[in-house]
């Protein structure tokens, strides 16, 4: 498997190892918004996949994520080409949902918001350091 990739869908375990430990947060103080949190999770990462995913010609055998690429050629076709700024805010909107919905409960738990933050951070890093010089969507914000 190419470095890349592997780093690829390190960067993703770590980013849904973040989430986790958001989620134990939410749930230890409230069970049922713990429920919602997580179809913020899965809601905010189909449409990421759809609204930013489904644009990248790096989708159907190059994607650094792997697992991404694969839903998106599932998902329904979208032309490959710059991303509108309605792409971008829907993709950027349910980021920043997955990260600042379980905040408030984190703060309740240090280590849990410790391990939050750091998982995340090193996700990004990954993302940025490794997965993103080897892919070839010009299109893409953080092409480099």
């Amino acid at each position: 498997m190419e470095k890349r990739f592997l780093h690829g869908v390190l960067s993703l375990f770590l980013i849904y190892m973040s989430v986790l430990f958001g989620l134990t947060a939410v749930a230890l103080e409230w069970a049922i918004y713990a429920l919602f949190y997580l179809g913020i999770v899965l809601a905010g990462s189909l449409l990421i996949v759809y609204f930013f995913c489904g644009k990248c010609p790096c989708r159907k055998n190059a994607c650094g994520h792997v697992l991404p690429g694969k839903i998106a050629c599932i998902l329904p076709a979208r032309k490959q080409g710059k991303y509108s700024s309605g792409d971008l805010f829907i993709a950027g909107a349910s980021i920043v949902g997955i990260i600042l919905s379980p905040q408030i409960f984190l703060l309740k738990y240090p280590s849990l918001l410790a391990a939050y933050w750091i998982t995340l951070l090193l996700g990004l890093f990954e993302i940025r350091l490794f997965v993103c010089p080897g892919c070839d969507n010009k299109n893409c914000p953080g092409h480099s």
